[in-house]
């Protein structure tokens, strides 16, 4: 397939740290919910990543974005 251009992911090493041990921390905590309680824990997830890394989320074509955007839809 052709290349993929790169993606934005975190400002930097700590906060794509902090960023994945965020969704380690609460991935557990999506399973078994039905579709309110997870909607409700995409918006504290989304966030709780905001807090951590604004600009991890400041393009709609940024990885945590396209991340998030599976968990609306329901893929992840």
């Amino acid at each position: 397939g052709a290349p993929v251009p790169p993606q934005f992911v975190n400002t930097g090493l700590p906060e794509f740290q902090r960023c994945l041990a965020l969704l380690g921390r609460m991935w557990r905590l999506r399973f078994g919910l039905n579709q309110e309680q997870a909607g409700r824990w995409t918006v504290d997830f989304q966030a709780q990543l905001a807090s951590l890394d604004p600009a991890a989320l400041g393009s709609p074509e940024s990885w945590w974005s396209v991340l998030l955007e599976q968990m609306w839809d329901g893929l992840l």
